[in-house]
């Protein structure tokens, strides 16, 4: 790369000595792009090599293995494999040197390791005399061990630095993926929560952020959430919202981005209410005896910005529903007043046409039939049997009577 005179080897044999040097320098080189992605990988596998030295200096582990991970950010994904770690893994040396180094050190370990995150580390070891190798454990060693493994936690700093690498490297995806698989990692957990706390969280794309957010929610808290959403909002695009599907919206996004006020989602929230309206009539009555993610999005919707269905076409099969529901043909699991938040999606114009067809059309009902009925929809029962006759054709069970 530097011409026909230059050393070949001069990259591995002399950075790895003076690593906090060859750090300013690689940096330089990065941006300049004066190496190629062969001599970055050979770089930091003498790099890691340097590591497993039994006379390596106070603070070197931490810096060779800086230029390791600015190797695995700099290369193309596909050379990222030639970095030989799982043979530094194997020495017993390389983690005493990382202990040394401190928890920076083992937050750049982890780092490198995340594909590994969760597995079993395999006990280092280290060559006698007569050529056999024999366990060489050490504190270093236990300590990260139950830091991959999930065990242990980080402090806030390790979580930052990794936090800020991922966030850097584009693979803050990878971290959240396997947080959402195995939420009981305590380092994977707080690493994620810290990317979520930087001033500019991971990019992502809508896709992806709408299927995380159940667990982003999870593990943030309620004020960084909010400001999650604020910096979101200013990265959604028109094309993202066009592309929308009713199945894309998570659970709690449209409550948590209402809350925000200020307008920052209302175009989501206006494309939310085009795809509800968009539902056929004759499609709504398996949606809602399913109570299917599609009623948990109008549900959502009508707790939060509000959302106004046309009465022509949800009319029928709601009332179709609620006659169900009353002679006992359709059992709903569904949260209590369930029905009753439904309703609201029709227009209150239409509601005593509701109460009038209901008292007009119902039968079959029985004790057993109103009582679910009245979890459902108490709301609604009353308003139906107001001014009305009873609408049950046998006596009520004994926790429904008035004299009860």
């Amino acid at each position: 790369m530097f011409g026909e005179d230059a050393d070949p080897d001069y990259f591995e044999t002399e950075f790895p000595k003076y690593p906090m040097l060859a750090l300013k320098a690689l940096i330089q080189f990065k941006e300049c792009k004066l190496l190629t992605d062969d001599e970055w990988v050979t770089l930091a596998n003498a790099c890691l090599s340097e590591c497993k030295d039994e006379e390596l200096g106070e603070g070197k582990a931490k810096q060779l293995l800086e230029i390791v991970v600015l190797t695995w950010q700099h290369v193309v994904e596909k050379k990222r494999s030639d970095i030989e770690l799982d043979e530094a893994l194997k020495e017993g040396a390389f983690f005493r040197n990382l202990g040394d180094d401190g928890e920076e050190a083992q937050a750049l370990l982890l780092f490198l390791c995340r594909e590994k995150l969760g597995e079993t580390l395999p006990n280092p070891t280290k060559l006698q005399a007569n050529g056999t190798k024999a366990a060489d454990s050490s504190d270093a060693y236990v300590k990260f061990k139950g830091i991959l493994e999930g065990d242990t936690d980080l402090i806030a700093s390790q979580a930052r630095l990794i936090a800020v690498r991922a966030i850097d490297g584009r693979t803050a995806s990878r971290w959240m993926k396997y947080g959402s698989q195995d939420p009981e990692h305590k380092a994977v957990r707080t690493v994620v929560e810290n990317m979520f706390e930087q001033v500019s969280p991971p990019y992502l794309n809508f896709p992806y952020f709408w299927e995380q957010f159940p667990y982003i929610r999870s593990i943030v808290s309620t004020a960084t959430l909010s400001d999650v959403l604020k910096v979101y909002a200013g990265r959604v695009t028109e094309d993202d919202i066009s592309k929308l599907e009713i199945s894309d919206i998570p659970s709690g996004f449209l409550e948590a981005t209402h809350e925000l006020g200020d307008g920052h989602w209302d175009t989501f929230h206006s494309k939310v209410d085009e795809l509800l309206h968009g539902i056929d009539a004759s499609a709504w009555p398996e949606h809602i005896k399913a109570m299917d993610p599609t009623v948990d999005v109008l549900v959502e919707k009508l707790g939060s910005s509000g959302c106004k269905l046309d009465g022509g076409i949800f009319r029928a099969p709601y009332i179709e529903i609620v006659k169900g529901v009353l002679a006992g043909k359709i059992e709903l699991e569904a949260n209590e007043g369930a029905l009753d938040t439904l309703l609201t999606a029709i227009d209150e114009k239409y509601h005593e046409e509701i109460w009038r067809t209901l008292r007009e059309t119902v039968s079959g009902v029985t004790g057993s039939s109103l009582a679910d009925a009245m979890r459902l929809c108490p709301k609604l029962i009353a308003n139906v049997a107001q001014n009305g006759s009873s609408i049950v054709s046998d006596a009520p069970p004994p926790h429904l009577r008035r004299d009860a």
